[in-house]
């Protein structure tokens, strides 16, 4: 990415630019508060972690942008801007294009020591007291004790998951004309983990089933099933998607500008916000991460027959062959929907595990991707050397309908 090294925005920096620093800024604050909260997610889960993130960003929108304690993490002085402006948009933006400066120009540190701020402000603001480390109650522990035993034990088919010889990696496009090659999947190394990463959150259930080994052993230890004990592993196994969804945000937003700073998409003047807007949004779609998770066998990898079994007849029964007919569409969005996770939180396990090989792995499956806008996607003028590119006829052939 190319490094800017001014705290302020030169003006001849198009539009698209200064509307990527700022969703750079954005997914970057998000993701390292959501780390912060980490601790967290076995007693609240993922999904309110998530919340609590997407509150504080809206907090920070009206409260935060005028903050001097705030603005001082990011060399920006509040005598500069009128407080009557705090909530416009533009102090917003501006506020998000200075974090992205930061991160670009500074060391990592800063970015740590402005969630803080943001972090302390906002649960201020809320009359919030969290104890970032607070333990879980014994019964909770226990839980977790036993399902980590699980975790570790459990049977995975590491061949369908690495084993690239037998297995080519690659998605469809342009109804199957077409094919993007995918990069090996990196291999996660402490099993407990890859176990939940292979476990999606919505299929607790099957390990509370009265066969399950699992559930055995809760009784054994005359632990209660009931509600509170389902909810210990359904927060515990949706912290990881979250982090994976983050991630990727931030990961696809610096992408992005790599890929506009390269031949021969950097010849394209047309290339603007839209097109940007356009690229991400593909990026991030249900279709192709249910895709890519079924081309890396990660819905399938996790031999648990009480779980396989959940997961075909209740949630992917159309995926899986269990119908005849053809799926409605919005039960084929949502069973997309439900893959797309998989992948989200084989992401967020790496990331967490092996956050530099996360990093590389992502940007060589962005750019396999990003890559495939070859020649053919390229608009015919009659000035043979004018360079553009129909990244919406693009889109369209890799997720298989039109965006909005």
């Amino acid at each position: 990415m190319v490094r800017i090294s001014e705290p302020t925005v030169p003006e001849s920096i198009g539009g698209w630019y200064k509307h990527h620093l700022f969703l750079l800024g954005l997914d970057k604050i998000k993701l390292c508060i959501y780390q912060k909260l980490s601790s967290l997610h076995s007693q609240v889960g993922g999904g309110a972690i998530k919340s609590v993130v997407s509150d504080l960003v809206s907090f920070a929108k009206t409260e935060c942008v005028t903050h001097p304690k705030i603005l001082e993490h990011v060399g920006m002085s509040s005598e500069a801007v009128p407080r009557h402006q705090s909530r416009h948009k533009s102090d917003v933006r501006s506020f998000y294009v200075q974090v992205a400066y930061m991160m670009l120009t500074e060391p990592e540190s800063k970015l740590e020591s402005l969630a803080d701020a943001l972090l302390e402000l906002y649960l201020e603001s809320r009359g919030y007291k969290l104890t970032m480390n607070e333990p879980v109650n014994a019964q909770e522990k226990q839980i977790l004790r036993l399902a980590s035993k699980y975790y570790k034990s459990c049977s995975i088919n590491y061949k369908l998951l690495y084993d690239h010889k037998s297995y080519p990696r690659r998605i469809d496009i342009a109804d199957q004309s077409l094919s993007i090659n995918l990069p090996p999947l990196p291999q996660l190394k402490s099993k407990h983990l890859l176990a939940k990463a292979l476990m999606h959150k919505e299929l607790y259930r099957a390990i509370f089933s009265e066969n399950h080994d699992f559930y055995k052993s809760l009784v054994a230890k005359n632990i209660s099933v009931d509600r509170s004990a389902l909810n210990v592993i359904r927060y515990d196994l949706s912290f990881l998607d979250g982090l994976g969804d983050l991630f990727l945000a931030g990961e696809s937003s610096e992408f992005l500008c790599k890929f506009r700073h390269s031949e021969p998409y950097s010849a394209d003047d047309s290339f603007g916000k839209k097109s940007y807007n356009l690229l991400r949004t593909v990026l991030a779609t249900n279709t192709l991460m249910s895709r890519l998770a079924v081309a890396y066998n990660l819905h399938t990898a996790l031999d648990d027959p009480n779980v396989r079994e959940l997961l075909e007849s209740e949630y992917i029964p159309y995926m899986a062959g269990q119908r005849d007919s053809e799926p409605p569409s919005c039960q084929a969005r949502y069973e997309e929907e439900f893959i797309a996770d998989y992948f989200e939180q084989y992401v967020g396990a790496l990331y967490l595990e092996q956050p530099v090989v996360a990093k590389s792995w992502i940007n060589s499956l962005f750019e396999q991707i990003l890559f495939s806008i070859t020649d053919s996607y390229r608009i015919k003028h009659r000035k043979q050397k004018l360079v553009q590119y129909d990244y919406r006829a693009w889109g369209v052939d890799v997720i298989g309908r039109s965006l909005k």
